[in-house]
């Protein structure tokens, strides 16, 4: 017979290290946990990876997994993946209690996650393996560390609920004709977000549909960083 095994006794096995590209590893009770085999038994221990996909999204990804799997052959890897309703079906997946034991996941979802205790931190398992954190931005990796209590990420002593596949840079750009049609200064380097709202507040004309500034972020959570940076 077959010998449960937690994620967090599969994680110490398999090595938390070799994921690096991935976001967070779940703790959430599930029936998708694998178990080690007992004695002349060779059945493998399983594991999920959850992501959104795109495009290519999901050829890249699985070969990323493929290579995985390739360096560990005791463990099935199954690859999950969902378009348009990831996030509901992520939802689902942790209401259920039934979720994915690693996966991509986003910045702006860490704090709702780890308070549910629906992420396992990272921090052992990245000390145990050397697992050098300076190769990224370092505010790349701030955006998965959270302590306990806090409103957002970013706490030095927080845990680390996550490692960083990428780090996205934000563009301010402007309309210079429209800055010497008002004569506001060009922005420098040295400017504040005061220096925004006032120079924002010139350039606005409601009755011509001009506005001041815009933040053509689809995503809603994207444009709520610039109103906390603000008034942070």
């Amino acid at each position: 017979m077959l010998n449960r095994m937690s994620r967090r006794q599969f994680l110490q096995i398999a090595g938390v290290s070799t994921v690096g590209l991935l976001a967070a590893a779940c703790v959430a009770p599930t029936a998708s946990t694998g178990g080690v085999a007992s004695s002349g038994s060779t059945e493998k221990a399983k594991m999920i990876f959850s992501s959104y996909t795109w495009s290519s999204f999901e050829g890249s990804m699985n070969k990323v997994l493929d290579d995985w799997k390739a360096k560990h052959p005791e463990v099935e890897l199954e690859g999950q993946f969902a378009a348009d309703d990831y996030w509901t079906k992520l939802q689902t997946q942790m209401a259920s209690g039934v979720t994915p034991d690693v996966g991509i996941s986003d910045a702006g979802r860490v704090v709702s996650y780890a308070k549910t205790n629906t992420l396992l931190p990272l921090d052992d398992f990245i000390a145990r393996d050397g697992f050098d954190l300076k190769q990224f931005i370092p505010a790349a990796v701030a955006q998965y560390r959270w302590r306990d209590g806090d409103f957002d990420t970013g706490a030095d002593d927080g845990k680390m609920y996550g490692i960083p596949a990428d780090g996205q840079g934000f563009i301010f750009a402007y309309n210079k004709t429209r800055f010497d049609e008002v004569k506001v200064d060009y922005p420098t380097v040295d400017w504040t977000w005061d220096d925004l709202v006032t120079a924002a507040q010139k350039l606005t004309s409601a009755d011509e549909d001009k506005w001041g500034v815009v933040s053509p972020v689809l995503y809603s959570l994207l444009r709520g960083n610039f109103v906390y940076a603000r008034w942070r």
